[in-house]
């Protein structure tokens, strides 16, 4: 046992964030930390690291630890091998860095110790897919950690057991990413088959009892044909007590059945949302095959070119992934299609929406609905319809933006753009700030979108869902999927093949050095060495 964590309570002031009765963390267990934004991810991170201290309750500790926070903005200085194997020693010269740079320097340190337990908080935060990848492939080789992310990638590869915050307590699915939604669906489908048979069974008991409360006013009720005088003649006592008593039989029945009613178990149902009928003529579609078309796009800032003489054809209706490391001008190539480049053709009644990183498209005075609604083509039911599957609830529509978190800009910047007459959304790192559920939804609205999308991002899965192409920029060039099959297509299948089977048996070889360099397994300097000779053979396949 690595950790034990007894009857631990968390408190902001008086809001209670979370309830821990037991847990307890075992060598091996490789574990992704889920939940949405102020579930209270990180301050149990740090609970475990001991720098935040619980109102309640007692942790217990049995091994050595490393903790990598996600906002220290210290000053990395990170072992010298550690860096070379995330690539960043020549960084250390450096006076400035980019946030992926100081991300990958902090987090070689972190790695650079010999613990037992890691607990890592958005490693991949400001990485492109290289490092993203990287990351991925040291977390494969660790014994035991527990990783917060939303990178989906990252929970289905490398962790063993998921476990979820939410409701302020801690729920736990053996297995991987995949292997929690298959147990989330399968949870979901058994709440919904209860609640159906709950209710069957509530509306037969209603039935009932209705029925029985009819049969009550009706004895109670004086026999049709029976004049007053006749009642009276034949009895009025003997028939009066006759009908109390079936009328007081027939209301303790009723009121037996009631209390059936008020003992059956308490299911909610499953939330079944709508599809949301968007006005698309106020949307203004374009007609025709192409969207955009591209040639000899060159951008540059002094003597550097950022964009080399680049052309591309955008589908209309198409989903379009813009990938590539940082630094190779995804921004770039947004913003140039953004401002109307001369370079680029758009098609008539093409309105571009673009998502801005620092949220200019938001009034800080307004509240979200106000802001939702500013420049809204829809109806009210579609505004309020989308800011629902964005996850902001009722009371939450009259928050100002003020007040708002980062991931709440970026839900509220999002659902602006959709519900706007826009038609064409760039969209720059959509999943910034978002948790899980949050991207969710954005990926779920964004596949029924009716119009067309150029997105960059880093996160396979969503690219994965969401995307119907994908676009590469390497070295100031663009590379578009034809261009890569007419590339195989020139006699080249067989060297492809070959030089991914070397590729792979050198990830394999890698993978083994970093591991044994993580174990103190072996001659430091001959692994760093066997370590930089396979790099150098990968950069030159």
């Amino acid at each position: 046992m690595l950790l034990e964590l007894q009857q631990i309570v968390k408190r902001f002031d008086d809001r209670e964030l979370f309830r821990i009765p037991l847990w307890q963390l075992h060598q091996g267990q490789r574990i992704g930390l889920i939940g949405a934004n102020g579930s209270g991810k990180t301050t149990l991170l740090r609970i475990l690291e001991g720098s935040c201290k619980p109102e309640e309750g007692c942790l217990k500790r049995f091994c050595t630890l490393s903790y990598f926070a996600q906002l220290s903005q210290d000053t990395v200085y990170g072992d010298g091998r550690k860096l070379r194997e995330l690539s960043v020693a020549h960084l250390l010269e450096q006076e400035q860095f980019s946030g992926g740079e100081r991300q990958r320097l902090r987090l070689s340190e972190a790695l650079s110790k010999n613990c037992h337990l890691f607990l890592l908080d958005e490693p991949t935060s400001n990485l492109d897919q290289k490092g993203i990848a990287y990351v991925k492939q040291l977390l494969q080789t660790m014994d035991s950690f527990v990783l917060v992310t939303h990178d989906q990638t990252l929970l289905q590869d490398a962790c063993n057991q998921i476990i979820e915050l939410s409701y302020g307590t801690l729920h736990v699915y053996d297995g991987n990413y995949e292997s929690y939604l298959r147990q989330k669906e399968a949870l979901r489908r058994s709440q919904q088959h209860r609640y159906e048979t709950v209710e069957k069974q509530r509306r037969k008991l209603q039935d009932a009892y209705e029925r029985k409360i009819r049969q009550a006013d009706k004895a109670a009720r004086k026999p049709r044909g029976i004049s007053s005088s006749e009642q009276k003649m034949r009895g009025k006592v003997a028939l009066r007590k006759s009908k109390d008593g079936i009328y007081k039989a027939l209301h303790r029945q009723a009121d037996a059945i009631a209390t059936r009613i008020d003992q059956l178990e308490k299911v909610k149902p499953v939330d079944e949302q709508e599809a949301i009928r968007m006005n698309l003529q106020a949307m203004d579609l374009p007609q025709g095959k192409w969207l955009l078309k591209a040639q000899r796009l060159r951008v540059s800032y002094g003597d550097h070119c950022v964009l080399n003489d680049i052309h591309f054809f955008m589908k209309n209706h198409s989903r379009v992934a813009l990938v590539g490391e940082n630094g190779s001008g995804k921004t770039t190539l947004l913003h140039a299609i953004a401002e109307g480049n001369d370079a680029v053709w758009k098609a008539p009644r093409v309105k571009i929406g673009q998502l801005f990183q620092q949220f200019e498209n938001l009034q800080e005075d307004k509240t979200v609905y106000e802001n939702a609604a500013a420049d809204s083509v829809q109806g009210d039911a579609v505004i309020r319809g989308i800011l629902d599957r964005l996850l902001f609830r009722q009371q939450d529509l009259s928050k100002r933006v003020a007040f708002l978190s980062g991931g709440e800009r970026m839900r509220l910047s999002f659902a602006k753009l959709m519900v706007s007459a826009c038609n064409l959304l760039l969209l720059d790192e959509p999943t910034n700030y978002l948790d899980l559920p949050s991207i969710r939804c954005m990926t779920k609205l964004l596949q029924n979108y009716e119009g067309s999308v150029l997105f960059v991002s880093h996160d396979a899965a969503f690219i994965r869902d969401v995307a119907t192409e994908v676009w590469k920029l390497q070295d100031g060039t663009l590379y578009l999927p034809q261009e890569r099959v007419n590339k195989a297509d020139k006699g080249k299948k067989d060297y492809e093949r070959e030089r991914e089977t070397r590729r792979m048996i050198l990830d394999m070889r890698r993978s083994e050095v970093v591991n044994r360099l993580l174990q103190n397994q072996g001659d430091k300097e001959v692994l760093e060495q066997e370590y930089d000779e396979i790099m150098e053979k990968l950069k030159n396949l």
